[in-house]
């Protein structure tokens, strides 16, 4: 019998439940998440009850390791309970994971319950979903928590819609959420940059579920005020990273002449996007490995949604009347973004979380910028071996057919095209 099947056997057999949590934790250590497969998730969770997870859930705050209770437990529900066997026993301890994850700032705690939860609202029907929006406003009571929770929330607001509630009383509760946010930004002489970074990015994503719902808080105006404060300070990298989460959704919304801060959210982006760029370049030449975290390629999505945005704000630059040198700032911006993200496509690297949102928005890019054709025709050359990767990509074909279309009128470029028989591979 190998170490843990007589684990899982004693997990089985014990009816004290200090024994079973001095198992389940040798348990965790044994087994590592790596090696978690399904036929192991199911001994386990035959092996622990759920009436067992659910009473170490309430284990009181007051008691010795009272966190590292909790921890376990969150961890057995998320590994072994996430099924629908189990949807209405797990809706029935949610209001007490909300509790405890005020009560530790356990990072892990955290993460586990909020997997819990997408769970819950991805299964939610009909009045569950209410039913859960009504628990996280009943019980998440300081703000920093609710900002963790924003990002749920604002999936919770979607899931309610799709089950046909209406909008109204949806936008009612999310709006209620944004203003106790709001309500906690230093506006004057703040005393926490990360305070209000997080208030600012926890609002902003708690509304980008629609396009509109902004306009109807009034006090949204203090949340763009911060943002601006934020982008004009001298905050570090990984926090403009963090700002940068909403930058896609902001720059959509509002535009150059209705409010200073997007000018600042293009500089940005386009600058994080150079060297970003440059960076994973750098690294691959150093070990021919490409090394991209999770929070590079977050990073890397956003800036090139919010550079698409500014190209399309330079399109109808017109009837925004946009001032002369703000618009060659704009441009400069973006060219100087553009030849970090050429330099990155002559690489070859074509890993499809960041090499996709850079190809869309170079196409985009060169579908609308007068850039010299010499520099256009180079590009493509770059972009040769695209033609030979596998039809996962195909669907992002048009934006090259688009570029190459509108670039047609030139008769060097047309020359090129007919040359290599670029539309002929589409």
């Amino acid at each position: 019998m190998t170490t843990i099947e007589g684990l899982l056997k004693r997990l089985k057999t014990s009816e004290n439940d200090s024994e079973k949590f001095a198992l389940l934790i040798v348990i965790s250590k044994v087994v590592k998440p790596d090696l978690m497969n399904p036929e192991l998730q199911e001994k386990l969770s035959q092996a622990v009850s759920f009436k067992f997870v659910f009473r170490l859930l309430n284990v009181d705050s007051t008691r010795e390791n009272a966190a590292l209770y909790w921890q376990i437990a969150a961890a057995v529900l998320k590994t072994c309970f996430l099924s629908q066997d189990y949807f209405r026993s797990l809706l029935g301890c949610a209001e007490r994971l909300i509790q405890i994850t005020q009560e530790s700032d356990e990072a892990d705690l955290l993460k586990d319950v909020h997997q819990i939860f997408h769970f819950l609202i991805h299964e939610a029907k009909e009045e569950q979903g209410i039913q859960i929006f009504k628990m996280l406003l009943a019980n998440i009571t300081a703000s920093e928590c609710i900002v963790s929770w924003c990002p749920l929330i604002s999936t919770l607001y979607k899931k309610l819609l799709e089950l046909g509630h209406s909008s109204i009383d949806a936008d009612r509760i999310l709006i209620l959420v944004a203003e106790k946010l709001i309500s906690n930004i230093e506006t004057e002489s703040p005393t926490s940059v990360d305070k209000n970074l997080n208030l600012t990015v926890g609002v902003t994503q708690l509304v980008s579920g629609s396009h509109f719902l902004y306009q109807r808080i009034p006090s949204f105006s203090v949340v763009l005020s911060c943002t601006e404060n934020l982008l004009k300070s001298k905050i570090p990298a990984e926090k403009q990273q963090i700002l940068l989460q909403v930058a896609p959704f902001l720059t959509e919304v509002l535009s150059c002449r209705s409010w200073s801060g997007n000018k600042m959210f293009y500089n940005l982006a386009s600058i994080e996007l150079k060297l970003a760029l440059e960076e994973i370049v750098h690294r691959f030449e150093e070990s021919g490995e490409v090394l991209v975290s999770e929070i590079c390629m977050k990073s890397i999505v956003s800036c090139c949604g919010t550079i698409e945005n500014c190209i399309g704000e330079l399109v109808d630059s017109e009837n925004n009347q946009m001032d002369g040198k703000l618009l060659q700032s704009l441009i400069d911006d973006i060219r100087m973004a553009m030849t970090s993200a050429m330099f990155y496509l002559q690489k070859g690297l074509t890993q499809q979380g960041v090499f996709i949102p850079v190809l869309r928005l170079l196409m985009r890019w060169l579908s609308d910028d007068s850039a010299e054709v010499d520099q256009i025709i180079a590009t493509f050359n770059a972009l040769k071996d695209f033609y030979k990767i596998p039809k996962s990509y195909s669907e992002f074909g048009n934006f090259i057919v688009s570029a190459v279309i509108f670039r047609m009128e030139d008769k060097k470029f047309r020359e090129y095209v007919e040359k290599y028989e670029l539309l002929g591979s589409w």
